[in-house]
């Protein structure tokens, strides 16, 4: 079995990574084009995850 030990600062670059904008590229740079379907997909996805893994570091931090 491995142990993994998490600080806080890992969780928020988590968290600070679910919440770029996918417009601004991968690294910040270049800008990605999403037509208004590419768009929607992206805030039901993100919406789905975002609840999910927020509530797992909740959890986590709680220590449940």
């Amino acid at each position: 079995m491995k142990v993994y030990m998490l600080k806080d600062s890992d969780f928020q670059r988590l968290l600070d990574n679910i919440d770029r904008n996918p417009e601004h590229g991968r690294d910040g740079g270049s800008s990605l084009i999403m037509d208004a379907q590419e768009k929607q997909v992206h805030k039901d996805a993100h919406r789905f995850y975002n609840y999910h893994i927020r509530n797992w570091i909740d959890s986590v931090k709680e220590g449940e």
